[in-house]
């Protein structure tokens, strides 16, 4: 049966503590981040940068990794339900989970230590009228020709400023690397506002079908030239 928290009330579901607070509620996953045992001082690294997660032509696939590889990136999936800024660590070393390297593996246990030492919870308040706001943004890389691009959703009602945003009821995110040939940033932050946009039908449906009413969406992008 359907359960109701009353202030300060908390249930768990797998992982995932769902609390009542003045405001409205948070999903946090400070116990099971707790639960993995996982310490800087048993690896060769002790922060996590931008260089492990490119991929090393040199260095040798180790099938012996391919269990634990993929039970650490099964951990950290799960970890990303409440880690937006994970998305993007998430997507790339997943293409290493049958095929890790050592250096993979250990970007992998680093990204789960740093969401440990953030513990970041998801904050969510009352909607009456609700609008859909929609932050997009990507980085291009000379070098590679490649971008990476990514977004932020917020149900929000339609009455909050751009300042008060961004802070509760982030509903959902992506971050991946663009697979296509760009030429500029230009063209990054456009195919990352395309893949927004197609994905934020369905979050507009959902809340139409919830609401009883049209949902606005607006968008959001720092790119002048996206923006005339």
């Amino acid at each position: 049966e359907p359960k109701i928290l009353s202030m300060g009330g908390e249930m768990g579901y797998t992982g995932l503590e769902v609390r009542k607070n003045e405001s409205g509620f948070e999903i946090s996953q400070e116990a099971y981040l707790k639960s993995i045992p996982v310490q800087t001082d048993d690896l060769p690294r002790k922060s996590l940068s931008p260089e492990m997660l490119n991929e090393e032509k040199e260095e040798e696939k180790e099938e012996d990794l391919v269990a634990v590889m993929m039970k650490v990136m099964g951990v950290l999936g799960w970890v990303c339900r409440t880690s937006a800024d994970l998305a993007f660590v998430f997507s790339e070393l997943s293409r290493y989970s049958s095929h890790p390297t050592g250096s993979k593996l250990v970007a992998a246990l680093l990204a789960l230590i740093r969401a440990r030492e953030k513990n970041d919870s998801l904050h969510f308040e009352g909607v009456i009228d609700p609008k859909l706001a929609l932050f997009v943004d990507a980085a291009y890389s000379l070098s590679r020709c490649e971008g990476r691009g990514g977004f932020e959703a917020y149900l929000v009602d339609k009455k909050e400023k751009i300042e008060g945003m961004r802070r509760t009821n982030l509903v959902a995110w992506k971050g991946k690397r663009i697979k296509k040939k760009l030429i500029s940033s230009t063209s990054a932050k456009l195919c990352a506002l395309v893949d927004g946009v197609k994905q934020s039908f369905q979050w507009k449906r959902l809340t139409e079908a919830l609401w009883i009413k049209p949902l606005e969406v607006e968008i959001y992008t720092d790119s002048a030239p996206l923006m005339e």
